[in-house]
């Protein structure tokens, strides 16, 4: 039993995220873009952080997930219907893993056991069968194959011949019948026994029936039926009942393990499209564009037009100045230029954009064709260690060595201000040494760097597949926000900003 809305045959549960996940995170500013889709639940956000942060790489996958998402845009009733389904089914199972530890705890925890597993069974099965007659009413109008199928397999299931079985198996919760056959052998052994039939009470005047009626009843009635009054005889009877009961539980756990593990995907894959449709809904308010990004092989070109940075723009709730990005084979991006020119936010926009195309979102841009890359590495400068264990140079090298010995041929490192924590010509020295045989290796590098001596001289080696990007600053040092291409400045013009802020 699997929804499969995230990947055609398979779920997200296996699969790898990032390795530095939390730097990502932390460095590209994604808390802004999850409080967002999230509206502050957290339920929705560890949801969605889980699925945005484990990479997609096949572009079949990500047209997949598109065509879901343009679904339930059109259809926002039923995302908000199945969410709802959703948040109900994870109560039912956090209630019955909650009622499993306390049963555990008790010297007499076996009917409580049981009677908990046939409650989580039947009222899931209720809320499966209210999500298939929700999904079914709009079938027709749906287009994407992840919820036609969807539909498809759900109608399928025998929900309303395990809904009858199990209101059966009631009895032992509700009051009813269990018909039991017990084998004797020679000698009045015991062989064998097993429960034949059970049914739950199907006249409700037999519930609260007084004991006199209910000897009569069996009496007239029931006339090949004998009623038991020995309290030993009962008791015993209470636990081959008992007995029987947890034999039948074996059956169903098969049951109840999938049915739990369909509630925990299922909430996964629902949040992730509740929360894309939220931040939609948000940009459109706004006025702010997004588009269906697709992924190119390393044959093709890379092509980005309109990209800005979505965690500002969602804060400022308005459209950053955006950019432009058009290159074929390029392994090594540098960019220099005027401080406060924009770059870190620019490197910023990328990374955003690139790690919402690898989940499947639509991208702030308004195109936005890029290579898909199995891992992606940010290194941001970060305040020194407030424990003063160690200074900011030696943290910047841990975690670059950190990261060195994760990438592979398809990794993209983005690099904003490393090396700068120290002189320049030292920095500069250190910079050519980790990026250089990077490099070489056709690792994928975007980097925003104020080390004027090593980028010159990266510059004058004339390397192939390598782009030098400025940040645009006119002759009266107002900034335009926009990365050009040109030569590596010499000078950041901070004289700029001590005009500006001090004369």
């Amino acid at each position: 039993m699997n929804s499969f809305l995230l990947y055609p045959e398979k779920t997200i549960a296996g699969e790898e995220p990032y390795p530095s996940f939390q730097d990502i995170y932390k460095d590209l500013n994604l808390n802004i873009v999850l409080k967002t889709m999230a509206q502050d639940d957290v339920f929705i956000m560890e949801h969605i952080r889980s699925v945005m942060m484990v990479p997609v790489c096949e572009p079949a996958v990500i047209a997949y997930r598109h065509a879901v998402i343009q679904d339930f845009y059109c259809h926002r009733d039923l995302i908000d219907t199945m969410y709802g389904i959703c948040r109900r089914g994870m109560r039912l199972a956090d209630r019955y893993k909650k009622e499993l530890e306390q049963n555990r705890n008790k010297s007499a925890s076996g009917a409580g056991a049981v009677i908990s597993a046939l409650n989580f069974t039947a009222e899931s099965i209720a809320l499966l069968k209210e999500l298939t007659a929700a999904a079914e009413e709009r079938k027709q109008d749906l287009k994407s194959e992840g919820l036609r199928r969807f539909c498809e397999r759900f109608s399928s299931y025998p929900l309303d011949d395990f809904q009858e079985f199990h209101r059966n198996a009631m009895f032992y919760t509700t009051g009813g019948e269990g018909i039991f056959s017990i084998r004797i052998s020679g000698g009045l052994k015991l062989d064998s026994s097993r429960l034949c039939k059970c049914r739950s009470y199907s006249a409700a005047a037999l519930k609260n029936t007084s004991r006199k009626i209910l000897k009569l009843y069996y009496k007239i009635v029931k006339r090949d039926t004998i009623l038991v009054e020995s309290e030993e005889l009962e008791r015993d009877l209470h636990a081959f009942v008992d007995i029987h009961m947890h034999h039948l539980m074996k059956f169903y756990q098969p049951l109840i393990a999938e049915l739990s593990s369909f509630w925990f995907d299922f909430s996964r894959e629902i949040s992730f499209y509740k929360g894309v449709n939220t931040l939609q809904n948000r940009m459109a308010e706004l006025s702010l564009p997004l588009c269906y990004g697709e992924g190119c092989t390393d044959s093709e070109q890379k092509d980005i037009v309109d990209l800005y940075e979505l965690s500002l723009a969602l804060y400022v709730q308005v459209r950053p100045v955006s950019n432009s990005l058009n290159d074929k084979d390029t392994v090594l991006t540098i960019i220099t230029g005027a401080n406060q020119g924009g770059k870190s936010t620019f490197l910023r926009s990328f990374g955003i954009a690139q790690v919402l195309l690898q989940c499947g979102m639509p991208v702030p841009a308004s195109k936005f064709r890029s290579h898909l890359y199995s891992k992606i590495h940010t290194h941001f400068t970060r305040k020194e260690d407030a424990m003063l264990s160690r200074g900011r140079l030696e943290e910047e090298l841990k975690r670059m060595s950190g990261i060195i010995s994760h990438l592979s041929r398809d990794s993209l490192l983005l690099l904003n201000e490393s090396f700068a924590s120290t002189t320049e010509k030292e920095g500069s020295q250190i910079a050519y040494n980790v990026i250089m045989p990077l490099y070489q290796k056709k690792i994928e590098i975007m980097m925003v760097t104020h080390l004027h001596e090593f980028a010159s001289r990266v510059y004058e080696e004339h390397l192939d597949n390598t782009e030098f990007l400025v940040a645009e600053r006119k002759e009266n040092g107002d900034r335009t926000f926009r990365m050009i291409p040109g030569k590596p400045h010499y000078s950041s013009y901070g004289t700029d900003l001590y005009k500006y802020m001090i004369e």
